[in-house]
């Protein structure tokens, strides 16, 4: 063996101390490693979900020009109906007794196909848009 320093160091415990800190550092890498791996897996799960999202939201703009059109199509409906309307009561206002009663009637049915054909036009625009 060689003789120590005064701090009691000799080669052979000095090799062993070095030899120790570099498993220990060896190991701490390895430790560092599998925590990025994991912090980067975590990070793509993240990604995905993201990207997930994006591909089955519905954009805002498109959004904007198909509920503007189904707006379009509800006024137009309503002009239709109130035309209906009008003309029903010019026909009732000339008729009395039992044709104002089929006027009536027309009135409603009219109005009731008017509303199912606007609720007819939401589902079908909603169910294309996957709803």
């Amino acid at each position: 063996m060689v003789e120590g320093n005064e701090l009691g160091w000799t080669f052979d415990t000095l090799k062993r101390y070095v030899d120790q800190r570099f498993v220990a550092a060896d190991q701490a890498i390895v430790k560092a490693e599998q925590q990025i791996t994991n912090r980067f897996h975590t990070v793509n799960e993240f990604r995905g979900m993201v990207s997930d999202l994006s591909n089955t939201m519905l954009p805002r703009a498109e959004y904007s020009v198909q509920h503007q059109a189904l707006a379009d199509r509800i006024v137009a409906q309503d002009k239709r109906i109130e035309v209906i309307q009008l003309a029903l009561a010019e026909l009732s206002a000339r008729d009395t007794g039992k044709r104002q009663g089929y006027g009536a009637i027309s009135a409603v049915i009219s109005t009731a196909v008017a509303m199912a054909t606007m609720v007819i036009l939401l589902l079908a625009l909603l169910l294309r848009n996957g709803h």
